[in-house]
């Protein structure tokens, strides 16, 4: 799957529910079991707890131009050794899995899918845009 918004997550950026440069957003490591449905997973509990392999870590950096969400790179650390990172997922963070906004699956240009090996896991996004609206 190539990466894509989530339908819900653009619906929540055509309405002004998020604001990408001032939400709480977040971003998970994601196993092959979980299977993307960009129409109907509406939120962070859509995604199977055994699937989610790291613990959400904050966007830094972010800045949006002409359409460009941009953010720095993520850095995962305490992923256990032998996990496979198929999909990073950008959502924003309410505190609740079951309210937590999903926006982006990506899997495309980040070095994904890889298997962590104990040390910290980095996704670059090229040139810090992780996805254009």
């Amino acid at each position: 799957m190539a990466n894509s918004l989530y339908d819900a997550g653009r619906e929540l950026f055509a309405t002004g529910g998020i604001d990408w440069n001032s939400a709480n957003l977040k971003g998970i490591l994601v196993t092959s079991g979980y299977t993307p449905n960009l129409a109907t997973d509406q939120f962070l509990s859509a995604i199977s707890g055994g699937d989610i392999i790291s613990s959400g870590v904050a966007l830094t950096g972010l800045a949006s131009n002409a359409g460009v969400c941009s953010a720095n790179p993520i850095v995962f650390s305490g992923v256990s050794v032998g996990a496979v990172a198929t999909y990073l997922i950008i959502y924003v963070d309410t505190g609740s899995s079951s309210t937590s906004p999903l926006i982006a699956l990506i899997n495309i240009g980040i070095g994904l899918p890889l298997t962590a090996t104990g040390g910290n896991i980095t996704c670059t996004f090229f040139g810090n845009e992780v996805f254009e609206l």
